[in-house]
């Protein structure tokens, strides 16, 4: 049996995990992942503002008017996408422009940030399908079909990633501010 996800909005307070109650209802567990579903998205978004923040505060540091319209005319745009602006981070702390102290800092963020725009795109383009009661994401990569098993394993390690990512941007943005 097959059972496409929709995405209602999400509240604030959830979680992302699954309760065994919900595990009980294919129902309740498509809500549930749907909430999942959009909190994944939302958490993106939070993670590619961090990114256009640093990246304007390194190009016009004292420049805010300057700083404004490249992010209107460049960094909000459409052709623009979190990729691009990973990649103009990337060659910020490249050139040394965002200090990262070490080099295993270094390529440890600018991982975990390419491994959340992959799951954002997964979540963002895929579609979850339940095989039986057990929920998978399908999506494609490098042009071929995967899944990944919609499990409080595979959340535990989205919240892990997608936290210390922000911690780590945080820091970073707060240092810029300075």
């Amino acid at each position: 049996m097959r059972y496409k996800v929709k995405s209602p909005p999400l509240k604030a307070s959830e979680t992302w995990t699954i309760t065994p109650e919900e595990l009980d209802s294919i129902s309740q567990q498509s809500d549930a992942l749907s909430q999942i579903r959009g909190r994944i998205i939302s958490s993106s978004i939070t993670i590619e503002e961090y990114l256009d923040y640093l990246i304007v505060a390194v190009l016009f540091p004292n420049n805010p008017e300057g700083g404004s319209l490249f992010r209107e005319l460049v960094l909000e745009r459409e052709f623009f996408t979190f990729m691009n602006k990973w990649k103009t981070f990337k060659e910020l702390v490249e050139r040394g422009a965002i200090k990262i102290d070490d080099e295993t800092s270094k390529k440890g963020i600018l991982k975990k940030i390419c491994d959340i725009i992959e799951t954002r795109n997964k979540f963002a383009h895929g579609e979850v399908i339940f095989s039986g009661t057990t929920p998978e994401l399908h999506y494609l990569k490098g042009g071929k079909k995967r899944s990944d098993v919609l499990d409080n394993t595979y959340f535990d390690g989205l919240n892990s990633l997608f936290s210390s990512t922000a911690d780590i941007l945080h820091g970073l943005s707060s240092k810029a501010q300075k």
